[in-house]
């Protein structure tokens, strides 16, 4: 079936405030991240058509509603599932329990597809729940761990394929901040660039909370740090304490790739050939322009795999950060806080303790 035979999948959003409605209007200065809220994506998407929209604040739901001419507006997301037979739905909410505590009732809904803001849960427990919930009832599943539909990391993980820096070894993420909010993102991109190992265990280090913290982040969410080994023996180190630009260091056994700025730029280090010197002479890593935003390949991307199951040309695809995936980046945050409430200790993984809760805006 062609595109242009196919009807436009409905799609509704729970949560109308700023990455479900108005983010662009921040993004005036960079046009490449525009459309970079869930609303513009699905104006923005061909095979997406906006129909409705939920939010328990009236006003902001009225916003929304004039900024993107929807009439089906509900205080009860509920309410929207039942009545709007809707296929694809985006969950924007800000707290990580909220996307705990609404994500099962949408996969269970009958929709095709869910596109989801991170964290999905604050606990395993929580997180299984959803994972099951999304694969019982066939439902595609997207999370926006956004670096994964980025063309420089893909760049940067088709150098280490290829063997820039020999048999991958290690890959330390510095700032990566407060650990469910922030560190996710890195946790789930650190896995990408390794091939998506399983992890065998880790250790970490929680930093106390400010006592003048004013941000719901920072007085939930705490900055961390710690260390993962993967079933593969790649090893990822999160450094959480220093500020500045997103970093990373992927370390092999014949160079080095510095990433630095969000991977703006990336600088290969390597020992010169058939050279046994212990010293890596520099080389320039070109990165591809971020041309678009990485929400809308995301969203396309949902699209594509809810398609295929639908005409039987691919059933089992999935999105690029799928349910699983969005689960696994949760379990290594989590598991450094594991390991500092034992004193230090390794856990192992999966994780033991499912009931582990750490929450963030």
């Amino acid at each position: 079936m062609s595109e242009g035979d196919r009807r436009p999948l409905r799609a509704g959003i729970i949560g109308t405030a700023r990455v479900g409605s108005w983010y662009d209007d921040l993004q005036a200065g960079t046009p490449e991240l525009i459309p970079s809220s869930h609303a513009g994506c699905y104006a923005a998407c061909p095979r997406t058509e906006l129909v409705a929209g939920s939010d328990l604040d009236p006003e902001r739901l009225e916003r929304f509603g004039k900024k993107w001419g929807i009439r089906a507006l509900y205080a009860d997301y509920r309410e929207m599932l039942a009545n709007e037979a809707l296929d694809v739905v985006s969950i924007t909410t800000s707290w990580g329990h909220d996307h705990a505590a609404i994500a099962p009732v949408v996969a269970e809904s009958g929709v095709r597809g869910i596109f989801c803001e991170k964290p999905i849960a604050t606990s395993m427990a929580e997180a299984d729940r959803i994972v099951r919930l999304v694969e019982q009832n066939g439902v595609k599943f997207a999370c926006a761990y956004l670096r994964r539909w980025n063309p420089r990391y893909h760049a940067l993980r088709a150098a280490i394929d290829s063997g820039a820096v020999g048999r991958l070894v290690s890959i330390t993420a510095i700032g990566a901040g407060n650990l469910m909010h922030a560190g996710t993102h890195y946790a789930d991109i650190m896995a990408y660039l390794a091939g998506d190992p399983e992890p065998a265990w880790a250790w970490g280090r929680i930093e106390p909370v400010p006592p003048d913290a004013k941000s719901p982040t920072a007085r939930v969410d705490p900055v961390g740090s710690g260390y993962v080994e993967m079933q593969s023996g790649v090893r990822f180190f999160l450094e959480g304490v220093s500020p500045g630009a997103i970093t990373f260091v992927v370390s092999g056994t014949e160079g080095k790739l510095m990433v630095f700025n969000d991977a703006r730029r990336a600088d290969l280090w390597r020992r010169p050939q058939g050279s046994s010197d212990r010293w890596l002479e520099p080389e320039s890593l070109p990165v591809p322009p971020q041309t678009r935003s990485p929400v809308l390949p995301a969203l396309e991307d949902l699209v594509a795999s809810i398609d295929a199951a639908v005409d039987g040309s691919d059933p089992s695809r999935q999105p690029a950060n799928d349910v699983r995936r969005a689960a696994r980046a949760m379990e290594l945050c989590l598991a450094l806080h594991a390991s500092h409430r034992r004193g230090g200790c390794r856990v192992e993984l999966p994780l033991e303790d499912r009931e582990l809760s750490v929450d963030t805006w």
